[in-house]
């Protein structure tokens, strides 16, 4: 479990420093697909937690700098699958078990259910920033990508600010508690596309 006080000192520093400059610069690197210490909806809980305390950030100005943050990095994320993402796949996709035959008929049960999938897929655990290269990987078009991932970035960045603000310490710890159970919510998702491909060959 994480130091809850060192975290929320350095992430206060942050705010009453940089404020929405620091937003908007760790969840578009870790949208882009840049790793960091903390995933970005546990950095958005200390945020929450400790917007009382910087004069310059209020809820809805952090959930609309967060979302700005968002919608660019994974924007280039989708980019950079969309123009690059293929002949890797096409390479090694075989070590992960994604075939040319299975990344097809995944790629048309993603166009089937383009209208909802992106927007639903930010908000399963493990899959918020994969669901971004994936949509570029099957070539979404980016009409479809751009609303939904505008829509999900302000609904889940208002989401977790607002837990944290409203609900402190407790709601970092069932973040917490989520966030080491992300393999099983992506495993979930995964066999789920799986079953409604088979479903769909077989029918």
């Amino acid at each position: 479990m994480p130091d809850f006080s060192r975290l929320g000192e350095a992430i206060f520093h942050l705010l009453n420093t940089y404020g929405h400059h620091a937003l908007f610069a760790i969840l578009f690197a870790e949208e882009a697909g840049f790793p960091l210490p903390i995933p970005g909806d546990v950095f958005l809980l200390y945020v929450g937690l400790n917007l009382s305390g910087s004069p310059l950030l209020s809820l809805l100005t952090a959930s609309l700098w967060s979302s700005l943050g968002i919608v660019l990095g994974s924007t280039i994320l989708y980019s950079v699958s969309k123009w690059g993402g293929a002949p890797l796949f096409a390479k090694y996709g075989k070590y992960i078990l994604i075939t040319s035959d299975r990344l097809e008929k995944m790629e048309k049960w993603f166009k089937k259910h383009s209208r909802y999938a992106v927007f639903l897929g930010r908000f399963v655990p493990g899959l918020r920033i994969l669901i971004s290269a994936f949509a570029g990987l099957v070539r979404l078009p980016l009409k479809v990508f751009l609303p939904q991932v505008i829509a999900a970035s302000f609904c889940w960045s208002l989401l977790f600010l607002s837990l944290g603000h409203f609900f402190g310490s407790k709601s970092l710890l069932v973040v917490h508690t989520i966030n080491q159970y992300n393999i099983l919510f992506l495993l979930g998702f995964i066999l789920t596309i799986t079953f409604n491909i088979l479903k769909s060959r077989l029918s």
